[in-house]
């Protein structure tokens, strides 16, 4: 069933931006198999305490509570796939010391995720060379963030679950940044109800 009001995933980079620059960012990939549980299966959660889908906000940022319809919880109940993409999601900020991360969620087919990127410190900003000079490290990007997690998550199964590519947005100002957590928040609950709706027999 089409959900109408169902964010439309198109690629959205813009043309000549740097990846690199400080900024907020709002990404997400795809498995290779659509509609199918291959990172999680969302369900209906029992105890208010099963109710952990959406990944914990480090920067202390207030996540929005879910819309008012929204009424009934959800959880999201990680397969093998699932748990070791979450492992390598929550290493990123410890990995990537100008990175935050700001929430997340695992999708049965896909992921969201909403990253900050912050000025890099003066001295993360050269390595020693060979020859004992200082070259400059080369930035963070997202695109190798995203390319970092990818590899490692197949590594670690020994078997690519991942469609090519990702989508990505800039997040522009505040409005933008709230609308967009709220989308991460709604988004298992999204789900459920597209999938509970497919299976009425009307």
């Amino acid at each position: 069933m089409l959900d109408k009001n169902k964010r439309v995933h198109r690629p959205e980079r813009l043309k000549g931006h740097d990846y690199s620059q400080p900024g907020c960012y709002f990404v997400t990939f795809n498995t290779k198999i659509r509609g199918e549980n291959i990172l999680c299966k969302v369900v209906r959660a029992e105890r208010e305490a099963e109710c952990s889908s959406v990944g914990p906000a480090p920067l202390c940022r207030p996540i929005p509570q879910p819309a008012e319809d929204f009424h009934q919880e959800v959880c999201c109940e990680l397969t093998r796939a699932g748990e070791v993409l979450q492992g390598l999601i929550e290493r990123t900020a410890a990995v990537y010391d100008e990175v935050e991360l700001d929430c997340y969620v695992i999708m049965p087919d896909h992921v969201h995720l909403l990253l900050w990127i912050k000025d890099r410190p003066l001295e993360s900003r050269e390595l020693p060379g060979r020859d004992g000079l200082h070259r400059g490290a080369g930035p963070t990007s997202i695109p190798g963030i995203i390319h970092a997690v990818k590899v490692l998550t197949t590594r670690k199964l020994g078997e690519s679950v991942w469609q090519k590519g990702y989508y990505d947005h800039v997040i522009r100002n505040d409005e933008d940044l709230q609308s967009t957590r709220q989308y991460i928040r709604d988004n298992p609950m999204k789900w459920f109800l597209n999938r509970e709706s497919d299976h009425t027999i009307f």
